[in-house]
């Protein structure tokens, strides 16, 4: 097992109160630069969140991994916490590969993103760091509530692009 250790702003892990609730969800880049959330905001902590990701395309054997933070179903609306690359995957169709994506934050606050492809056994996971709660991660008042207000206006846009993404695969 691989094990990566980014960090944005600074060595020191993001923290999270042992017994609290997430004030920002965190989520997972998808095709199309949309966030999908994988632990919702106001989720009880500390928790450990797993959902299955595939690939997007025909003999893909890598993905990229890029965990967010935000509240926008648009991934450049959100913050970027950090990504890594689990390679080695099968070539496969898509939608074959199985990933497993975990998240866990554990009772000391750490945020540790793990990613496991149930066809070769390969395993990477991250801790991701940089000095600053989850809880916040630095974000002012005045950006939450323009992350917020930006999550509500585009709302519509998503969900005009999610129906024209699955009628794409069909074609």
């Amino acid at each position: 097992m691989e094990k990566l250790l980014l960090e944005p702003q600074s060595s020191e892990p993001y923290q999270l109160p042992s017994v609290g609730r997430l004030t920002l969800s965190l989520g997972l880049e998808t095709s199309g630069g949309v966030m999908v959330k994988v632990i919702h905001k106001y989720h009880w902590l500390p928790d450990t969140v797993s959902t299955i990701f595939s690939t997007i395309a025909d003999g893909q054997t890598s993905i990229v991994i890029h965990v967010l933070q935000g509240e926008s179903e648009f991934m450049e609306d959100n913050k970027s916490l950090g990504s890594f690359r689990i390679n080695g995957i099968c070539p496969a169709p898509r939608g074959v590969p199985q990933i497993e994506v975990e998240f866990n934050i554990d009772e000391d606050g750490i945020l540790s993103v793990a990613a496991f492809d149930e066809g070769t056994g390969n395993k990477l996971d991250i801790t991701l760091t940089g000095g600053r709660t989850l809880t916040n991660v630095g974000l002012l008042l005045k950006y939450y509530e323009l992350m917020m207000s930006t999550a509500e206006k585009y709302q519509i846009m998503y969900e005009y692009d999610t129906i024209k993404r699955k009628l794409s695969q069909f074609i």
